[in-house]
């Protein structure tokens, strides 16, 4: 994993919306502030034969950044569908947290 680069400057960044450049308005540093990731993770069935490795890079991505009290979570996308006379409903759900 990489290392802090305190030498950073805001002028370092660039930020775009849409693809049009904004500006930044604050830079700050903390570095012992919790971390909380989200991650999605596409389970379609195009993604079968790569969800083995897709699963142990979040696994080790998450490893080298969380510290004691940071949180993670995972959702799975997409989610399955049941189709019913009123239209279709979500079955999503079964997202992981994982606090460290």
């Amino acid at each position: 994993m990489g290392s802090q680069i305190p030498e950073l400057k805001l002028a370092d960044f660039r930020r775009f919306d849409n693809g049009a450049r904004t500006a930044i308005q604050y830079l700050w540093r903390e570095s012992d502030l919790l971390l909380t990731v989200g991650i999605i993770v596409d389970v379609s069935f195009s993604e079968h034969s790569t969800i083995p490795r897709e699963r142990k890079a979040v696994e080790a991505f998450l490893h080298s950044i969380m510290r004691s009290g940071d949180r993670a979570f995972l959702v799975r996308e997409p989610c399955p569908t049941k189709s019913t006379s009123k239209g279709e409903i979500s079955r999503c759900g079964g997202s992981a947290i994982w606090i460290r």
